[in-house]
């Protein structure tokens, strides 16, 4: 392992700001997207490493001061992974700690999902994602590390399903009683506010601690009985970790078959088994590519593109457009068939695409570009990630970080206009003829705004992490990724309606005038259903992590973003 001397002193150099900022390029190989997260020992950036072949996205982790010592987390993180990966532990992309202009960073594995902060799960979840942290802490314990910091936010659930323990800045061997404590008031032990150095039983009671809060007031019998164990006041009393996985995992084979058991009392006859089980499934609207209630495709695929990694697309009158894995070509080809060719050529990568008329907009780090005649022209500045979309006479477009929305005419002959400002990590929107609406991810509110500027109005609350929203011309509809719902909404107002059951990998959705499409990265699929709900028909399956979805007269069309895959077109039923 190489790593850097310890830093001393205390001069704050607050990650740098002179040098890492959206849009630029740190240490001479990583296209700065934006800011994931910070914490008051580090900033942690999503990048693109442009020298790897091909770039890869990466999250860096950059010291705020020089008394920050990630050396020695980079160090607990080799030590814990050892001769072979830990699923459930972040993994060092670079071996030990760098330094570039002085700033000390790690170069951290990019985990796609959110963390558990505000996740709704069922109690079946709870139990499954519970005991695979605890099984992970066993591991950490097992390698002679406490985890130390053991809360929501430094849990990301990996394409929205399997939980990985980030941000080991407060983690200690076991038995150190003399580096620095640090904790998280709200979910440190007994024996930490008492001053004492934290324990591998300090972990086991703040996991407690978070799945108490996942499960509110709906948590079983059970799982009251095992957190009330791994919750003692007497750390001696306390479930070890990888005793605690097992009550876990044993809780829920037990919870599970406790729920089939009443449907099944009493009844004779395997038919008849078979029928309650098919009816209750329909009734339930469960998804799983050998349910009996989904129709089965008939794949009629056919390759746009290349194979490779594609993530978002662009529809436009007579293209479709797309980006290659890095993000830095934009290629497109005639709907009605043909050849694709190169558009453009980006210095910084692509996020999305969109389309108005024959002008194709291009949203990147700190920039969204416009595209036509053959000319590409800046068209506006931009901070952090967002969403775009665009029609015929405007293009409107969210700002995470600054929790804007902002609207502008295509043809940029009047000043931009901010439709909405301090907005909770406003990503995802959409619009029709007259307003525009957005999904806040930092609060879980969906809201709208006339285009003509006026009081923006929340339509939604208490969603998890409401996603890819789309509208037509009597409701609004969007994906709950981490409640694993598709959802509605009459435009006149009322209750958020569910329509169908999602996989977490589900990531975007469109529609057509009958009927709603979406993909599912987790398990290869691509899915239709009626826009009033009912049977889901997959339209194709087996996929490699099929991400964007559009939908042209009687043609489907998605990217794949795993390698192999590609733009794939299929024919609609």
């Amino acid at each position: 392992m190489t790593s850097t001397s310890d830093f001393t002193g205390t001069r704050t150099i607050d990650a740098a700001p002179e040098a890492i900022v959206e849009g630029s390029t740190f240490a001479e190989r990583y296209a700065i997207e934006g800011r994931l997260g910070a914490g008051a020992q580090a900033i942690v950036y999503s990048a693109l490493d442009m020298l790897a072949s091909p770039p890869r996205r990466v999250a860096l982790k950059v010291a705020r001061s020089l008394e920050t010592n990630l050396s020695k987390e980079a160090g607990f993180l080799t030590q814990i992974h050892g001769d072979g990966d830990i699923t459930g532990v972040v993994r060092l992309v670079e071996p030990g700690s760098c330094a570039f202009g002085g700033v000390q960073y790690l170069v951290l594995e990019y985990i796609d999902g959110p963390t558990l902060r505000n996740a709704v799960m069922s109690s079946a979840d709870i139990f499954r994602l519970g005991g695979r942290i605890a099984n992970t802490l066993a591991s950490i314990h097992k390698a002679n590390v406490v985890f130390a910091d053991v809360k929501p936010e430094n849990i990301l659930l990996r394409e929205g399903t399997e939980p990985v323990l980030v941000d080991f800045g407060a983690a200690r061997e076991i038995h150190d009683s003399h580096s620095p404590l640090l904790l998280t008031p709200a979910y440190a032990s007994p024996e930490q506010h008492a001053g004492q150095a934290p324990t591998p039983a300090s972990d086991v009671y703040a996991l407690a601690l978070v799945l108490d809060e996942l499960a509110e007031a709906r948590a079983p019998r059970k799982l009251i009985k095992i957190l009330e164990r791994a919750k003692a006041e007497n750390p001696m009393e306390r479930l070890s970790a990888i005793d605690f996985s097992r009550a876990l995992e044993s809780a829920s084979v037990s919870q599970s078959r406790n729920k089939i058991h009443p449907y099944i009392l009493g009844i004779s006859g395997i038919a008849l088994i078979l029928t309650i089980t098919v009816t209750v499934m329909m009734v339930l609207n469960l998804e799983g590519p050998t349910t009996s209630h989904i129709q089965q495709p008939k794949q009629t695929l056919t390759p746009i593109s290349a194979p490779g990694k594609v993530q978002y697309l662009a529809m436009g009158d007579t293209h479709i457009h797309w980006t290659d894995g890095d993000g830095r070509t934009v290629y497109r080809a005639p709907l009605r068939g043909g050849a694709a060719e190169i558009v453009t050529q980006l210095e910084n990568p692509a996020h999305q695409l969109v389309v108005s008329g024959q002008t194709l907009f291009i949203r990147s780090p700190g920039v969204i570009w416009s595209f036509s005649h053959n000319q590409l022209n800046r068209f506006a500045e931009s901070t952090g990630r967002g969403g775009i979309v665009a029609d015929a006479r405007y293009v409107v477009w969210t700002n995470e970080d600054s929790g804007e929305v902002v609207i502008a005419s295509v043809r940029a002959d009047a000043p931009f206009r901010v439709l909405a400002s301090a907005q909770a990590r406003p990503y995802s929107l959409t619009m029709d003829a007259t307003h525009v609406y957005w999904a806040n991810e930092g609060d879980g509110t969906i809201s709208r705004v006339s285009r003509e500027k006026g009081s923006v109005e929340v339509l939604v609350r208490g969603q998890s992490w409401p996603a890819s929203i789309v509208v037509d011309e009597t409701h609004l509809y969007w994906l709950d990724r981490a409640a694993g719902s598709m959802m509605r909404l009459a435009k006149s107002g009322g209750e958020p309606q569910f329509v169908t059951k999602i996989s977490y990998g589900s990531w975007s959705m469109t529609l057509d005038k009958t009927h709603l499409y979406w993909t599912s990265t987790e398990d290869g699929r691509v899915l239709r259903i009626s826009k009033m709900g009912g049977v889901p028909q997959i339209l194709a399956m087996g996929q490699p992590r099929p991400f964007d979805i559009l939908v042209w007269e009687n043609q489907a069309y998605f990217s794949n973003c795993a390698g192999g895959g590609g733009v794939m077109q299929v024919g609609l039923p």
